[in-house]
């Protein structure tokens, strides 16, 4: 999913995280307290190295500030295509 098409939600200190689709007509984000990515607008203005930092930060805040269980997060992420492709460029330099 892209990461303009998509949001991530969660509740803190749980382990419920999901990467739902944007907009979200069918309001399925509603029963979680918290949603980020492509509804907060100022996503929309990154793109490139900026929007893959950005998914960066908001994993690893996920994590520390959360409590969300780093594999659970990383599992999402691995779902947003940016995030996805710039893990398997790095990876793959020797």
């Amino acid at each position: 999913m892209k990461a303009h098409e998509s949001m991530i939600c969660w509740t803190p200190n749980t382990h419920e995280i999901e990467l739902l689709p944007w907009p979200d007509t069918e309001r399925l984000s509603d029963r979680y307290d918290c949603t980020w990515g492509a509804c907060n607008s100022f996503l929309h203005k990154c793109s490139g190295k900026q929007l893959v930092i950005a998914l960066a930060i908001k994993a690893l805040q996920l994590v520390s500030e959360y409590d969300m269980p780093p594999k659970k997060v990383m599992n999402v992420f691995m779902e947003i295509d940016e995030f996805r492709d710039a893990l398997e460029e790095v990876v793959n330099i020797e």
